[in-house]
C-alpha cells in the first residue's frame, strides 16, 4: 500500500472513531449543568456595566457610571464619587469567580441556603441583558451559594465576597491628596490673632526657610513635615448641611492652613469647631449627696473643614458647595499652638569663633618669659 493511501485510510478511521464516540458518548452525570465551570459573570457584562446595585439586610446602594465613562458615583449618597479602589476590589472578586456545580433544584433546599437576602444587580443600559444574582450563605469551604434571578436552581460558586450595602461606605472619603515632597510653601494661622507663620523651600531637598517675620534659629523640618502629613490624605468622617448651625459656629472659630505645591496647586484649609459651652455653676444644696458624681462637662462640637483650591476644575471645590464635612478631632487639636512649635529658638549671645581666634592670636603675641632658662 502506498504511503498516500495509508494516510487517507488513517484519517478516515479517525473521523469514523470521532463520529462513533459522539453517538455513543455517555450522558452527563446528574447535577451537571451547562454553567458548571463557567465564569459567574462574563467580562463583557462587567465592561458594559452602567450601574451596580447591592442590597443586604434591608440596605441598598446603587453605584452609577457617569455618561463620560470612567467615573462612578454613589447615587444614594449625594452623588459623591465612588471609592474606586473598593469598587475595583468588588469587580475583581466577581470577575474571578466560577461556578463550581449545580447544588439543587428543590425549592425547600433553596430556602435553607438563605438566597434572596443579599443581591447584586448589574445593569448594562440595554447593551447586554442585566444580571441579577441572589447571593446565599457561605459554604463550609468558604464558597457562596448563588441563584440567577428567579430561576429554580441554586449553584455553588468560588466567590469570595463581603458585600457592603451602606451607601456612605462607598463614597470616596478622601478630600485632597498629595505628597509631602510636593509642598513648596506652608502658611499656618494661630489663635488669638498671632501672626501667621510662613515657611517655604525651592525644591523637595532644600532647607525650609521662614518668610514671615518671626525671629528664629531655623525651622524644625521634622515638625513641618509632620504637620503637612496630616493633610496629604485628608478624609472626612461624616457630612452635614452647608448651612448647619454647628458649621457656622465652627468656621467662626476656625484656623487656616494654606498649602502650595510645586506644580502651582494651592489649598486654603479652614479647620474649626464650636467651643464647648461654659459649665453650669455647681448647685449648693444641703441635701446634696457629697458622694454623687458631678454632671459631665459640656463638650465642644465636631470639627469641620472647609477647603478651597485655586484650580477651577478641582473636585473638592464642587464638593464644598454641596455638603459640609466633618473630620477627625486630632487633625484640629494637634495643630501647633504658636509659631515657636515649628521653629528653633534664636541662639543666645555668647563667645563666637572669631572671639576665640582673637584670644589665641593675642596669646601668641605675648613676650616669652625666659627667666626660668638655665645658663649653660
Amino acid at each position: 500500500m502506498k504511503i498516500k493511501q495509508l494516510s487517507i485510510f488513517v484519517v478516515v478511521l479517525a473521523v469514523l472513531s470521532a463520529i462513533t464516540w459522539l453517538i455513543k458518548r455517555p450522558s452527563p452525570p446528574p447535577g451537571l449543568d451547562p454553567r458548571t465551570g463557567q465564569a459567574l459573570i462574563t467580562r463583557d457584562i462587567l465592561a458594559a456595566a452602567r450601574s451596580i446595585t447591592l442590597s443586604k439586610d434591608n440596605q441598598e446602594v446603587t453605584l452609577t457610571a457617569t455618561e463620560e465613562g470612567g467615573n462612578w458615583l454613589v447615587s444614594d449618597y449625594y452623588d459623591f464619587p465612588v471609592d474606586f479602589e473598593k469598587l475595583s476590589g468588588l469587580a475583581k472578586n466577581i470577575r474571578n469567580a466560577k461556578i463550581i456545580r449545580l447544588v439543587t433544584r428543590s425549592p425547600e433546599r433553596m430556602k435553607r441556603l438563605a438566597l434572596g437576602k443579599t443581591a447584586i444587580t448589574i445593569d448594562t443600559g440595554g447593551a447586554i441583558p442585566a444580571v441579577n444574582l441572589n447571593v446565599g450563605k457561605t459554604s463550609d469551604n468558604g464558597n457562596r451559594f448563588i441563584q440567577f434571578g428567579d430561576e429554580d436552581k441554586a449553584y455553588l460558586a468560588d466567590l469570595s465576597l463581603y458585600l457592603d450595602a451602606n451607601p456612605k461606605n462607598w463614597a470616596q472619603s478622601r478630600l485632597i491628596e498629595f505628597e509631602s515632597s510636593d509642598v513648596t510653601r506652608l502658611e499656618v494661622g494661630f489663635p488669638d490673632s498671632v501672626e501667621s507663620l510662613i515657611v517655604a523651600r525651592s525644591d523637595a531637598t532644600a532647607t525650609w526657610e521662614v518668610e514671615s517675620g518671626q525671629d528664629n534659629g531655623g525651622v524644625k523640618s521634622s515638625k513641618v513635615t509632620s504637620l503637612i502629613n496630616r493633610f496629604t490624605n485628608l478624609r472626612y468622617t461624616d457630612t452635614d448641611n452647608v448651612d448647619s448651625e454647628e458649621l457656622m459656629s465652627a468656621l467662626g472659630h476656625a484656623r487656616r492652613v494654606s498649602i502650595e505645591l510645586f506644580d502651582g496647586t494651592a489649598y486654603s484649609i479652614d479647620i474649626g469647631r464650636q467651643p464647648a459651652p461654659p459649665a453650669p455653676p455647681p448647685e449648693e444644696s444641703p441635701s446634696e449627696d457629697p458622694a454623687a458624681e458631678p454632671p459631665p462637662r459640656p463638650k465642644p462640637g465636631p470639627v469641620y473643614v472647609f477647603i478651597e483650591s485655586n484650580r477651577g476644575d478641582a473636585q473638592v471645590n464642587e464638593l464644598m458647595v454641596r455638603r459640609s464635612f466633618k473630620i477627625s478631632e486630632y487633625t484640629f487639636t494637634s495643630l501647633p499652638a504658636d509659631p515657636q512649635a515649628l521653629l528653633d529658638p534664636v541662639p543666645e549671645p555668647g563667645v563666637g569663633v572669631e572671639a576665640i581666634e582673637n584670644v589665641v592670636i593675642e596669646t601668641e603675641s605675648l613676650p616669652t618669659d625666659t627667666s626660668a632658662e638655665v645658663a649653660p
